[in-house]
C-alpha cells in the first residue's frame, strides 16, 4: 500500500511512467481488502488516486463495478466505505453514468411514443414506466 502511494507521486509529481499502475490498484482490491487492518488508509489512498479527471471513464468504469459487486459480500461497515466509493467514482466521473441510467435518444423516444398512442398496452419493453 506504501508503495502504490510513493509510485502514485512519482507518477503525478515527477512525470514517471508506471501503465500498470491502476492494473495493479485493481488487483489489490478483493474481499479480502475489507478485514485488512489498514483498510481505511488503502481506500482513502484508492479514493485519491481515482479522483483525477485524466483517468479513463472505462477504467473508473471498472472500479465502480468491482467495488459495488463487493459491496455485496462485505462486511456491513465495508458495504457502507463500498458505496460511498461507487458515489465518488460516478460523481467525479460523470460518463459513468451510462451504468446506472441510459437516457434514451429523442428519436427513440419519439418512436416509442408514437408506438405507444398505437397500442393499448402499458407494457412497452425498454421504457421505464416511473419515467414519465
Amino acid at each position: 500500500m506504501l508503495a502504490l502511494n510513493g509510485i502514485f507521486r512519482l507518477v503525478t509529481k515527477h512525470g514517471l511512467e508506471y501503465p500498470g499502475f491502476y492494473a495493479r490498484l485493481y488487483g489489490l482490491i478483493t474481499p479480502a481488502a475489507f478485514l485488512h487492518k489498514h483498510r481505511v488508509q488503502f481506500f482513502q489512498l484508492a479514493d485519491i488516486f481515482l479522483s483525477s479527471g485524466m483517468v479513463p471513464a472505462y477504467t473508473a468504469a471498472a472500479f465502480a463495478k468491482k467495488m459495488a459487486r463487493l459491496a455485496l459480500r462485505a462486511p456491513p461497515a465495508g458495504a457502507m466505505v463500498a458505496i460511498g466509493f461507487v458515489h465518488n467514482i460516478i460523481r467525479r466521473h460523470p460518463a459513468c453514468m451510462v451504468m446506472l441510467h441510459r437516457p434514451q435518444p429523442a428519436v427513440a423516444a419519439a418512436a416509442n411514443g408514437a408506438a405507444a398512442a398505437d397500442s393499448s398496452s402499458d407494457q412497452r419493453l425498454g421504457v421505464d414506466v416511473y419515467d414519465e
